[in-house]
């Protein structure tokens, strides 16, 4: 074999040599005022993420995912149920907060009712609250609804922003007889699904292909791993609420694709009725989503939320501290699950900038295993390596005798 193909060989096999990460830090900008200080990882795929202070010490800190915290319960005072002078189930009712908490310390509030009626039926949820003893405003935004369409598809809870202490609820029927209104329970939250995404990104659904593991079901390619809040599937119209659900798809060499389950809601588009509903809330980790719909539904457009990782961490004001990802995670001493602190702290102002990243000599790079490595790349190199045979032995065949 001659040096220029003995040197192709050589670089298309150099990554099997390639064994570590190279770390890197970034300056954190320094906080305006001692608190919850919150990062922006651009990264998802960033590995060995740790914060350090200028001492080089590590600082213990949450990742967004585990800085919801537990639901709150909040106590239901003063219920009183029956019916407005249209006749339909209404309701009034104040929400007490846990001692220490006040309304807004989380984002949401999820409202679950008890209700009696047979089904089918359908209501659109007309909502008003006040705080302070101020008066009734009507909560705006995309039409909320309750429904029961038979056994595993019904809905008899909402999640609702949590501003405001006393609440008004009335049930109005677009589908069957509404149902008597005996009581609710309510718990306080914060989910990704409701906070205001990073971007958006339209998808293109692509049909299944036999034999390309994905089992009849339509899929579709983010480009890259994402952290998703919600998908959007717009379906064609008329159709009554049907069950969706969406699935991660995993490839593995070699093998048939993992699938993890991400979600499902009931959506449905019916014009006549005024009536939409199309999200589904995500709080998971995909690159390529995989579609499970009834047969006969058509889809007519679907755009995916998703936010970038946000990490908080105790931070005092006009100190320096840095972000360390790609190297040996160093584990801080302590732990922050245990603070009660509320997750409007955590969003409370704006992020702390990054500055440019910058190779980090002081954390050990992770060593990868050689035989993983080696597993991930054979077929290529031992691929490139048969046609360089090939051709060299095609060559030798050419020459003459």
């Amino acid at each position: 074999m001659k040096a220029p193909e003995l040197r192709l060989v050589m670089l298309l096999l150099a990554p099997l040599l390639l064994g570590a990460q190279t770390p890197q830090r970034r300056p954190i900008a320094p906080a305006p005022s001692s608190g919850w200080a919150r990062v922006v990882v651009d990264d998802d795929g960033a590995e060995g993420l740790w914060i350090s202070d200028a001492q080089g010490r590590s600082v213990p800190f949450l990742r967004e995912s585990e800085a919801r915290w537990s639901e709150l319960p909040l106590a239901v005072q003063r219920p009183v149920w029956g019916r407005d002078d249209k006749g339909r189930p209404t309701g009034a009712f104040t929400l007490q907060a846990p001692e220490g908490f006040r309304a807004g310390d989380r984002e949401q509030v999820r409202l679950a009712f008890d209700l009696a009626g047979p089904g089918p039926w359908v209501c659109r949820v007309e909502l008003a609250r006040r705080g302070d003893g101020g008066a009734f405003i009507t909560l705006e935004g995309a039409p909320r609804f309750l429904y029961d369409l038979g056994p595993s598809r019904r809905a008899d809870e909402l999640t609702v922003p949590w501003d405001g202490s006393d609440w008004r609820v009335t049930l109005v029927p677009v589908q069957g007889a509404a149902p008597k209104l005996r009581s609710v329970s309510a718990s306080a939250c914060t989910l990704p699904s409701d906070l205001a995404p990073d971007g958006s990104l339209p998808l293109a659904f692509a049909a299944p292909v036999k034999g390309d593991g994905f089992e009849g079901h339509p899929h579709a390619d983010l480009g890259a791993l994402r952290h998703l809040t919600a998908v959007d599937l717009v379906l064609e119209a008329p159709v009554a609420p049907v069950p969706v659900s969406l699935e991660a798809v995993e490839p593995v060499a070699g093998a048939a694709p993992q699938v993890r389950y991400l979600g499902g809601s009931e959506l449905w588009n019916l014009p006549a009725l005024d009536t939409r509903r199309t999200r589904i809330g995500l709080d998971a980790d995909a690159q390529i989503l995989r579609l499970d719909l009834p047969e006969g539904v058509v889809l007519q457009s679907a755009t995916a939320t998703f936010r970038h990782r946000r990490l908080f961490f105790p931070a005092e004001a006009g100190k320096a501290y840095t972000l360390h990802s790609g190297g040996v995670a160093q584990v801080a001493p302590g732990s922050l699950q245990a603070l009660p602190a509320s997750s409007r702290a955590f969003y409370a102002g704006a992020p702390l900038a990054l500055g440019a990243p910058e190779a980090d000599p002081d954390a050990p790079a992770v060593a990868e295993d050689p035989g993983a490595k080696i597993r991930r790349w054979l077929p290529w190199g031992v691929g490139a390596l048969v046609l360089l045979l090939g051709a060299w032995g095609a060559s030798l065949l050419r020459k003459p005798q």
